[in-house]
């Protein structure tokens, strides 16, 4: 829904941020209302998007694909069939989507 206002990652950021806040509340919306907020998103549009539940099924989806593949945690990388989960650099991820491209030839 904040993507709907072009804010989606400032509110990305603060989701994952503020993410031991609200992990363990048994609902996170007043967390990410406040979220929201703090991004600047108009929140009427933002409660009216989150109370239509538009993007409940691709959030649903993603769930259950990780739920399926036993990801243990977030950020994870699907690479190559191989999760990487912890301590995961720009550069260690680099060269492993580079590793996977195929050689070019020179001439």
């Amino acid at each position: 829904c904040a993507s709907d206002q072009n804010k989606y990652w400032e509110m990305h950021r603060a989701i994952y941020e503020g993410q031991p806040e609200w992990m363990d509340a048994g609902d996170a919306m007043s967390y990410f209302r406040r979220y929201a907020t703090t991004v600047g998103l108009d929140m009427s549009k933002f409660d009216a998007c989150m109370k239509s539940a538009r993007y409940a099924g691709r959030i649903q989806a993603s769930h259950d694909e990780a739920l399926k593949l036993n990801v243990p945690s977030t950020p994870t990388f699907l690479i190559a069939g191989r999760l990487y989960s912890e301590g995961m650099s720009s550069d260690l991820l680099k060269h492993l989507v580079d590793s996977l491209a195929p050689a070019t030839a020179t001439p």
